[in-house]
């Protein structure tokens, strides 16, 4: 009985350590974000991950996740995202649009259902004096959008990877 002990008790220090290990803090997430897309992004006091797609062995998916500041951030200005002015808000608006669009298309009536209540609940439409960054990779198949609203402190960002 206490070799049974001993082993179960074993496996979840393994399980615990595991999960540790594999979790990802906010800093790898901007880390990753800077080394793959090349975003320099301010460390977020919030990470709200709206959707994730489930894992792919390829890597493919979707992620809809929004990051929030507590405090005014002006190293936005230096992550290399663009000011929304009147020449590219068009251009902002539809990538974010085709993204939502596209995710939706993918998945079956009840989940797409359940993703539409998601994207309804966190509506994005990049406004003048707002931020944002565009970047594709793999022939526009893997994409990245990030969209910061100032006046709501919040970084809304869309990733895809086919």
């Amino acid at each position: 009985m206490k070799k049974w002990l001993i082993v179960i008790l074993v496996f979840m220090m393994i399980y615990f350590i595991f999960i540790k290990v594999m979790e990802t803090s906010p800093q790898d997430t901007i880390d990753f974000y800077e080394e793959k897309w090349g975003i320099k992004l301010p460390l977020p006091d919030e990470i709200n991950d709206v959707h994730s797609s489930e894992l792919s062995f390829n890597g493919d998916g979707e992620w809809f996740t929004i990051f929030t500041y507590t405090k005014d951030n002006g190293e936005i200005e230096k992550s290399g995202m663009v000011p929304i002015a009147a020449a590219n808000i068009g251009n902002a608006n539809y990538k974010i649009e085709k993204f939502i669009a596209t995710t939706l298309e993918i998945y079956m009536d009840e989940e797409s259902t359940e993703l539409k209540k998601k994207f309804d609940q966190y509506p994005v439409k990049a406004e003048l004096g707002d931020y944002y960054f565009y970047k594709a990779k793999n022939g526009g198949n893997d994409y990245f959008i990030a969209v910061y609203k100032q006046h709501e402190q919040k970084l809304y960002i869309f990733e895809w990877h086919q």
